[in-house]
């Protein structure tokens, strides 16, 4: 497994949490403004504003690896995610300067379904994306992932 460190910004309504990173934004790709999340149609975004890794909406798991109770659903094998705890997760962001670890797998940027975890043809380079199970991004909040023997951290 592989996992990467991110940002959390809680917007302006100081109530929803958005994941960024410096990575850059490529057409089709959210970024965040400081305000508002906004939509890239490919023309130059401003220095200073942050690729949206992951929307409100899709921030939802957190990593476990058991026992199974009623917050815990079977993801893989005996390894298991956590529903969030919205008061939790705000605590553990501000513990952490900001700083989360999600869960991802390398990608193509030129993206069409072929090339997860393959050679690329196209010799763009690969980019990090998180895995998403049911539309939300995996965390790694208790930080089992990030103190496992091997696990690749970006």
């Amino acid at each position: 497994m592989e996992i990467k460190e991110y940002f959390v910004e809680i917007m302006e309504d100081m109530k929803t949490p958005v994941i960024i990173s410096d990575e850059r934004v490529f057409k089709g790709d959210y970024y965040y403004d400081g305000s508002e999340i906004l939509l890239s149609d490919g023309s130059f975004v401003e220095e200073g504003f942050k690729k949206v890794v992951a929307l409100p909406s899709q921030i939802g798991w957190v990593y476990n690896e058991g026992p199974p109770h009623d917050h815990n659903r079977l993801w893989r094998d005996s390894r298991y995610l956590e529903d969030l705890h919205y008061d939790g997760f705000i605590e553990y962001i501000q513990k952490s300067q900001g700083k989360i670890y999600l869960l991802v797998q390398e990608i193509c940027p030129n993206y069409d379904g072929s090339h997860i975890n393959k050679d690329c043809s196209c010799k763009s380079g690969f980019i990090q994306v998180p895995v998403l199970y049911h539309d939300k991004v995996i965390m790694d909040s208790y930080e089992i992932l990030k103190n496992s023997l091997g696990i690749f951290v970006y």
